[in-house]
């Protein structure tokens, strides 16, 4: 039911709402009451750009009031139509930042002139949302940059400076080995594997893999190999086993924070799947990730390094099958190398690299060296040598199987872009060093394991001849 009152009442009721204090400011002050030019140029803040926006008008500053360190035209003020104004800094680090707080910053006893308690009821409307808006540079800007600042290396020819990577391998083959023999080498800024000048600077690892025990029992083997007499003495922060969730705001403004304090040039995700509650096989959740993660590479300028794991038949080369999970992940990284065990020694591939040529295939070894351990370069890969390694790890995977014919191995191997050419050499080479049967029955050819390994090194060569003709 809806009641009525009469004139008289209303009136009545009127004349006992008390009048605004005199010098309190309106929650929604019109713009003629405040001149937003003018006290911009009193307080001396230095205007980027400015122009319309939404009805109302909008101001980039040159610089941050709050962190002179942001520098690239993230902070602004803006008054709407209505006149009530906004302000703020798109980093995160200033996500508490606002009109009241830029007036304190830079007018110092505004409070206390205008009547101001502060409290929540009196605030006009401001909002560090408003400005999430699409920023443009003139192509004249944008070629006014120098090249050194566009294309800076974290890596020499492998990682930007500022930029997203990926490691990708299977379980157990040297991913973290290799993480953190960069983040020393970054740290120490020494060339990395000894041929890539790495940019000197702090690194965070982000650990949700491995645990102190392992890191602490690799770093202390990598130190002694790497000469590395005063670790206390390297810049290098590791968090690890906190349930790090980088799709999670509380998480990433914890992460800020370390940031904040550390200043990394590098970040190192061990690994990808650890640090997020999404599906890696969703672009939507994906996207959700990386979208965090570039509000830290903006805010910070550094570079992040993930370690990522392989399908189950990681030696095939066409890279969409190589790396696990969405497309999102291969589209969004820079620069994304694969690892994985060959013939007792690891092949460190780069699949991808934004800015230029990928660097030729090396191998490598992880090698003990007195009380330590390190990479070693042992040199690039020769490609023949390389595919006939691939074509001898597709039979032993084959072969695990059971016994196969001849043209089995050749369908197989075609299927993943190895030749058949490939793969009898592979064959001859396996046969000849007694890692495979080989038996012809007729026109058939058929391949098998032996049953138990022959160490042709152990046997003299009458016995390996009788040993050769009798697995023909």
């Amino acid at each position: 039911m809806i009641n009525t009152v009469d004139s008289n009442t209303l009136k009545q009721l009127a004349n006992k709402v008390p009048s605004r204090p005199e010098g309190t400011i309106l929650k929604f002050p019109r713009r003629g009451e405040f001149n937003l030019d003018e006290w911009i140029a009193e307080n001396g803040l230095s205007v980027w750009k400015s122009g319309p926006w939404q009805g109302g008008k909008k101001y980039i500053l040159e610089s941050c009031p709050w962190n002179p360190d942001h520098e690239d035209q993230s902070a602004y003020i803006v008054q709407f139509s209505n006149g009530a104004i906004a302000a703020g800094c798109q980093h995160l680090g200033c996500a508490d930042k606002d009109w009241r707080a830029l007036r304190d910053t830079v007018e110092p006893g505004w409070r206390e002139r205008c009547g101001e308690t502060g409290d929540e009821s009196t605030q006009s409307t401001q909002t560090n949302s408003v400005m999430r808006e699409l920023r443009t540079l003139s192509l004249g800007e944008l070629l006014a940059q120098s090249d050194d600042e566009v294309t800076d290396e974290l890596v020499e020819r492998l990682i930007p400076a500022g930029g997203a990577a990926l490691i990708g391998g299977k379980p157990g083959e040297g991913k973290t080995w290799l993480a953190l023999v960069l983040a020393l080498s970054i740290a120490k800024g020494i060339p990395f594997l000894g041929r890539f000048a790495c940019q000197q600077g702090a690194v965070l690892i982000i650990d949700e893999e491995n645990g102190d025990k392992r890191l602490r029992k690799r770093l202390r083997k990598l130190c002694k190999a790497m000469d590395i007499d005063s670790p206390e003495s390297v810049p290098i922060e590791i968090a690890s086993m906190n349930g790090v969730d980088l799709t999670d705001s509380t998480w990433v403004d914890r992460v800020a924070d370390k940031m904040r304090e550390a200043r990394p040039v590098l970040v190192i995700v061990d690994s990808l799947v650890r640090v997020h509650r999404g599906d890696e096989n969703s672009s939507r959740d994906m996207a959700k990730l990386f979208a965090k993660v570039n509000e830290l590479r903006k805010e910070f300028g550094a570079a992040f390094l993930f370690t990522h794991h392989l399908r189950k038949r990681g030696f095939i080369n066409d890279i969409s099958d190589r790396i696990r999970g969405s497309s999102d992940i291969e589209a969004y990284v820079d620069a994304m190398f694969g690892l994985e065990q060959r013939d007792n020694r690891l092949v460190l591939r780069q699949l991808k690299n934004r800015d230029g040529e990928p660097m030729k295939p090396l191998a490598l070894e992880l090698k003990d060296i007195g009380e330590g351990t390190n990479i070693i370069v042992l040199g690039e890969v020769d490609e023949m040598l390389e595919k006939i390694a691939l074509a001898k790890q597709l039979v032993r995977e084959l072969l695990a199987d059971g016994t196969k014919l001849r043209e089995e191995l050749v369908d197989a191997a075609r299927a993943v872009d190895i030749s058949e050419r490939t793969l009898t050499e592979a064959l001859k080479q396996m046969f000849e060093a007694l890692e495979i049967i080989r038996r012809k029955d007729g026109r058939k050819t058929t391949y098998t394991l032996p049953s138990e390994p022959i160490d042709a090194d152990a046997i003299d060569d009458q016995e390996l001849s009788e040993v050769e003709e009798k697995i023909q």
